[in-house]
């Protein structure tokens, strides 16, 4: 029997299953064994299942570019000072906060370097 088949057969005994891999007690098993070896469903080999089809991945857009940054903020005290304003966050608030991190980091390390400088200074910020 193919994995389909057997949770077709489960679904037609009323017998609760979500997926070929659900557990059942034995008594079910059992249920289900005779009423397939019954209908002719049993086979001496396994047919192969059918395969499902492939869908072709989507490129992500580049403007979720930050999703790859590190974060570089604690989401948890921004939302603390901003809430101690009497605001609200919104939930695209921290990512776009975490880019101009980045981007001011970014600047600062630009700076420090056309300075001949391995070091970020507080006034390259």
């Amino acid at each position: 029997m193919t994995n389909a088949e057997t949770v077709d057969l489960a679904d037609k005994l009323g017998i609760p299953v979500k997926s070929h891999s659900s557990s059942m007690n034995e008594p079910y098993a059992d249920m289900v064994r005779r009423r397939a070896e019954r209908d002719g469903l049993t086979r001496d080999e396994q047919p192969a299942e059918p395969e499902a089809e492939k869908k072709p991945r989507k490129k992500k857009a580049a403007a979720k570019k930050s999703a790859t940054m590190e974060t570089l903020i604690v989401g948890s005290k921004v939302k603390g000072v901003i809430k101690g304003n009497g605001c609200m966050t919104s939930g695209e608030l921290l990512e776009a906060l975490n880019a101009k991190v980045h981007e001011l980091l970014n600047g600062a390390c630009a700076r420090a370097s056309a300075n001949k400088r391995s070091t970020v200074r507080a006034q390259d910020i």
